[in-house]
Order: C-alpha cells, then sequence, then structure tokens
C-alpha cells in the first residue's frame, strides 16, 4: 500500500496512529534531537553507543507531525484510491483514548 504515492513502512504507519497524540510526537521531537556528535540527545544508554540522529524515535515523531498535518489539511490521510484512515476517529484531541461514535 501507499501513501501519498510513498511506500509504506512502519514507521510512516504508526505515525499515521499516533498523529493525533500530539503531545507525545511534540515531546519526542523535542527530547530526540542530535547532540554536537551527531547522535540521538534523547537516546543515551549506559550499555550502548547512542544511535546516529535521528534516531527511530525521531523519525516516528516526524510520521507523525507530517500525517498530523495532513490531517489538518484534508481531514484524512489517503492510503490508496479506495482507501482512507480518516484520523479523527482513531484518537481523541488529548490523544488518551479513541473516540466513540
Amino acid at each position: 500500500m501507499q501513501i501519498e504515492g510513498k511506500p509504506r513502512d512502519h514507521i510512516t504507519e504508526a505515525g499515521i496512529v499516533i498523529a493525533g497524540w500530539t503531545r507525545l510526537w511534540s515531546q519526542l521531537l523535542v527530547v530526540h534531537v542530535a547532540g554536537p556528535d551527531g547522535r540521538c540527545r534523547g537516546c543515551p544508554s549506559s550499555m550502548n553507543v547512542a544511535p546516529r540522529s535521528p534516531c527511530r524515535l525521531a523519525e516516528l515523531a516526524g510520521a507523525a507531525q507530517q500525517a498530523h498535518r495532513a490531517q489538518s489539511r484534508e481531514g484524512a490521510v489517503r492510503l490508496a484510491p479506495d482507501q482512507e484512515v480518516n484520523l479523527s476517529s482513531t484518537a481523541s484531541c488529548t490523544g488518551r483514548y479513541p473516540m466513540r461514535g
């Protein structure tokens, strides 16, 4: 499947799911940034070296931000000509619980 002509991947799919959780992905964007060494400042570990920036969480947050912007413009993200995901029914504005009809 594709989103707006681009091949879908797990990060993009997850970004669509969390697009309504603005507090989550905006905090991820704040915390998971490159340090002076080019590694993610939000992924410290005493066992491993932090990954190069952008880390997977920063990529996820960026995908969620893009999906949120698309939702704001169109009200839905187009997956394919015959499919749509209405993001407003996926999560509430607070991002805590799915909206109920």
